[in-house]
This record gives structure tokens, C-alpha cells and sequence, in this order.
């Protein structure tokens, strides 16, 4: 009979601990305001949906001037030449570069913009074309792209966007990718080309064999 009273004490102290956190919480948001619209966990409609070009976007970088162009950087063993978007500041500096794979549709314009917003933040940026081909438009065409080019073939076709980079005066070299090229990015780290930090978002399909990981020569994000 001791151990029901001191079990129901117990229970009644927990739902009185639980009831006050959230009292307090609601206390806290209410005197905090609307949640953001960047940390709410709410679904949040399209309409109200962020692209990745427009979160660079901010007042440091307001005043910070970049130009992109086409560049050729790849020429592949049958002679096919790749063409990239090369963006840096228009002030000369001693920028790091920034390999940047494009997601499974190809090297399109929203790829291009992120280009130019990163190289805002001090970046030399090379977006590089791992197809040689205009960018997919439905998922069936994007898939077909992917399976047109060999792991090898991307593997060349990325370190010579390194090499490009180098020329340009870039001591330090990064890769970054979307989906298909978070994957190629993590590729890229593992082919022994000496980059000093590797990102990944949300990458597929990714290395998991540990002892392949455990030969990375610089930290990943991802």
C-alpha cells in the first residue's frame, strides 16, 4: 500500500513537472512573438517556400559585386568539351574555390544563380555540367541523364573543375552538391584529389563503407 501512495505521488509530481514546462513554454512564445517562418515546424505551402538561390541572400552580401560566365574546362577521352558557370567576385582577392555539382537535372539556371550568390561570400565558384547536355525537365529525362555518364567519366569531369580552379589562383579547394552531386561530391573527396573540406546536401547514393570514409583528407558537412 506504501509503494501505490509513493507510486502515485511520483506520477502526480511528473504531470505537475509537464503541465508547468508547457505553461512556461507558451509563456516564453507568447512573449517571443510568431514563431519565424524559417524555424517553424509547420508544413509550410509552397507559395511560402525558400529556394536555395535566395538563401545566400542577405545584407552582408548586399554590396559585394559577382560576374559568372561559360567556361570550357573539360575535355573528355573522346574529345567532347564540357562547359561550366564560373563565378568570383569582381574584386581581385585570394578567394578559396568551390567545385559545385548540380542536382540530377543538369547544370541549369537555378544551379547557375547559386553560382553567382556563393562567389558572393568571397568564393571562387565553378558550377561544372557532369552531362555535356541541356538540363532535364521531367524526372524520366533526368533519370536517363544520370545513367548516361559513367562514375569514372564524373570523376575526370570534377577534377579538372579543380584544376580550373587552381589556375585561377585557388590555394583551397571545396566540392558542394545536391542530391545526385552530394554524392559526386563525396566521389570526389574519395578519388584521392586533395580538397580541404567536402559538402554534401542531402547526397545519393553515398559511400558508407567506413574504411573508404575513414581515407577522407578533410572534413565533410553533409
Amino acid at each position: 500500500e506504501n509503494a501505490t501512495i509513493h507510486n502515485g505521488k511520483l506520477l502526480g509530481i511528473i504531470i505537475l513537472v509537464v503541465v508547468l514546462g508547457l505553461i512556461a513554454f507558451g509563456l516564453y512564445r507568447y512573449a517571443k512573438g510568431p514563431m519565424d517562418k524559417n524555424t517553424q515546424e509547420d508544413v509550410i505551402t509552397s507559395k511560402d517556400e525558400t529556394k536555395n538561390v535566395d538563401a545566400l541572400k542577405d545584407d552582408v552580401t548586399k554590396d559585394v559585386l559577382s560576374s559568372g560566365k561559360e567556361v570550357k574546362y573539360f575535355t573528355n577521352s573522346t574529345g567532347k568539351s564540357y562547359t561550366g558557370f564560373y563565378a568570383e567576385p569582381d574584386i581581385a582577392g585570394d578567394y578559396p574555390g568551390v567545385v559545385m555539382i548540380h542536382e540530377w537535372w543538369g547544370l541549369n539556371k537555378e544551379i547557375k544563380q547559386m553560382a553567382v550568390e556563393l562567389s558572393k561570400q568571397g568564393y571562387r565558384v565553378l558550377a561544372v555540367d557532369l552531362y555535356g547536355r541541356a538540363p532535364a525537365i521531367t524526372p524520366d529525362e533526368a533519370r536517363a541523364l544520370t545513367t548516361s555518364v559513367t562514375p569514372a567519366e564524373t570523376i575526370a569531369n570534377m577534377k579538372s573543375a579543380v584544376k580550373y580552379l587552381r589556375e585561377q589562383g585557388s590555394k583551397k579547394i571545396a566540392s558542394l552538391g545536391w542530391c545526385y552531386g552530394g554524392g559526386k561530391s563525396l566521389e570526389l573527396s574519395l578519388s584521392g584529389e586533395k580538397l580541404n573540406a567536402t559538402v554534401i546536401y542531402y547526397g545519393t547514393p553515398l559511400v558508407t563503407d567506413k574504411g573508404a570514409l575513414g581515407t577522407l583528407p578533410a572534413p565533410v558537412l553533409g
